[in-house]
This record gives structure tokens, sequence and C-alpha cells, in this order.
């Protein structure tokens, strides 16, 4: 019982410090996009709280914060997380009147539903950012649409037409 209960304190005193920490202001040279990036593989609670600071600050615009914080939820393995994030951004005005953006949006959505074997948003998405990337004459999107069609397509048992696409897509990135 006495080993317990310090064992127990030690666990709250490390869990105070820790909390005390986290909920000091960082300094504003570490509350950047790049920063949250660079945290990405190697601390993901700061990362966070570099996040959580710059939009209590409003030192970003709210979608290119989502668009980190899914990025920093996805490649950390929290699709669900990531999906929420994403979702936010592309409501945002700033992206939905931004081929550019939006297309980069769409490319995440397809790595998210690829991830969670929705395949029902997974073919709606690389399809509405198939069309975009040709409607804008953007052969860089338009490869990346076309090369996730043909490994969607491989994976539903048509090898000869997704590698037929997965090659096409390839030779659009080369040019």
């Amino acid at each position: 019982p006495l080993q317990m209960l310090i064992v127990m304190n030690k666990v709250i005193i490390a869990l105070l410090l820790s909390t005390t920490v986290h909920a000091q202001d960082l300094p504003d040279s570490l509350l950047t996009i790049d920063y949250i990036y660079n945290y990405t593989f190697t601390d993901f609670d700061k990362s966070v709280h570099i996040a959580d600071q710059m939009r209590r600050r409003a030192m970003e615009a709210p979608f290119r914060l989502d668009m980190a914080e899914g990025d920093l939820y996805f490649n950390n393995g929290k699709h669900h997380q990531a999906l929420k994030f994403y979702n936010r951004a592309m409501e945002s005005d700033s992206v939905r009147l931004d081929d550019g953006l939006t297309m980069k949006m769409l490319h995440r959505f397809i790595s998210v539903y690829d991830r969670l074997h929705n395949n029902v948003k997974l073919t709606q998405t690389i399809e509405q950012l198939l069309e975009k990337s040709r409607a804008a004459g953007d052969p860089v999107m338009e490869s990346i649409a076309q090369f996730n069609l043909g490994k969607m397509i491989i994976y539903q048992q048509d090898k000869e037409r997704g590698y037929r696409l997965m090659r096409e897509a390839i030779r659009l990135m080369e040019e």
C-alpha cells in the first residue's frame, strides 16, 4: 500500500508538471506552421500545442491551420481526426473558391479515404479531382487522380486497366 501510494504520487506530480509545461505559452518563434510539421513525428503533443496557441492567437488563417492539423493527425495514424480538420478546411471560402487549394484538399481526402477503406467516398473524391484537374488544366493533379484511380481499379481485380491508368499517370507526371 505504501509503495502504491508513492507511485501514485509520482504519477500525479509528473502529470501536473507536464500539464504546466504544455499550458505555458510558447515563444512566437515556434508558432509557425513549419514547426507543426517539424514536430509531427517527434513530438505530436508539441505540434498540437503549437497549433492550439496559433489558433488561440489568430496567427494564421483558420483553414491553413485546419490543413496542417489534419496532416498532423493523418501522419500519426489518426485518420478520423484528420478528416474532421480536412472537412473544416474544405468548408472555408478561401479553399472552395481556389481551384489549387481545392485540389490539394481533394488529394488529402483521397489519402484519408484510402486509409479508412471507404471505397465509395474514395471513388467520388478521385472523380472530383480528375474532373477539377482537367478543367483547370493541371496535369500534376490529373496524374495524381489517375494514379489513384488505377490503384483502386487494380484492387477491384481489373489489373490490366488499372496498370494502364497508372502508366498514363506516370507519363503525365513525367511531362
